[in-house]
């Protein structure tokens, strides 16, 4: 439903928004009733025994619905979700990070090139894996010493599930 659905529904709305044929306010009543969707599907997500992922957005980013769908691929695949959602401050993302020792830290960005100010905490937090997706931010991870997930979110998630498998 995600790859066959929810990404070409998304793909629709930001190409009708950007053409002008739908207004911000459409777009944003849009992916609200698609984000409501994913998220009933993600009630229990953090349950099992999986290795954990946790999954945030950097301050003053707010569309966190690729995001939101990356957690639901993920834990179909087995690992454990906890979701801090858009507009995450560092310090949370971080102290979170020592609480809950995840296997994974996934920072995502539609944008990567507005949040240079992060780089040097982002540099320094490498308690545990941390790993950057979204929009333009490869070369901002090698910056900062971050994985960078690149491609679609399912090939994605598959790669990590493949290598915790490899792992055991």
């Amino acid at each position: 439903a995600i790859r066959d659905v929810f990404i070409p529904a998304l793909i629709e709305i930001g190409n009708e928004w950007v053409t002008g044929n739908l207004s911000i306010a459409q777009e944003h009543f849009s992916v609200g009733v698609l984000r409501g969707r994913l998220l009933g599907l993600a009630r229990g997500w953090d349950m099992g025994f999986g290795p954990r992922a946790l999954l945030a957005c950097p301050p003053n980013e707010e569309h966190d619905l690729s995001l939101v769908m990356f957690g639901l691929v993920l834990h179909r695949r087995g690992w454990r979700i906890t979701f801090l959602g858009a507009n995450t401050p560092l310090a949370d993302l971080l102290d979170t990070q020592r609480r809950l020792e995840p296997r994974l830290t996934v920072l995502f960005s539609a944008r990567w090139d507005i949040h240079a100010a992060l780089a040097p905490a982002l540099a320094t937090a490498t308690a545990w894996p941390l790993a950057l997706a979204g929009g333009n931010g490869h070369e901002f991870a090698e910056e900062v010493g971050c994985r960078w997930l690149d491609g679609d979110l399912i090939s994605v998630a598959n790669d990590l599930s493949h290598a915790q498998a490899d792992r055991h």
